[in-house]
């Protein structure tokens, strides 16, 4: 996984940069529509669930990378589970409330 596309330089400039690029092995990695991460999916699916002054997603995107990402929408947490991820988005994004 990958947080956001900025954080590989896909067209590697050094030698360096060239030998850590091609010591990936790019198969285990799982990527957001070719190349981005869970930061533009939860950008362009979950807006709204980030506390202000902050990027790092909240839990439902997270939950959400997961199941759509990681599982193909294979596999979903019982309803109790995938409401207590909502409510505790919610209680983050209220106690940050600004």
């Amino acid at each position: 996984m990958i947080f956001k596309e900025d954080v590989l330089e896909h067209n590697p400039k050094s030698v360096a940069e060239k030998m850590i690029y091609n010591e990936i092995d790019w198969e285990k990695f799982l990527f957001y529509e070719d190349k981005k991460g869970l930061w533009e999916f939860a950008q362009e699916n979950y807006p709204n669930d980030y506390v202000d002054g902050d990027e790092h997603p909240l839990p439902k995107a997270h939950y959400e990378w997961t199941k759509q990402i990681i599982y193909g929408n294979e596999k979903k947490l019982p309803d109790e589970y995938e409401q207590s991820i909502i409510t505790r988005t919610q209680d983050i994004k209220d106690k940050y409330e600004r």
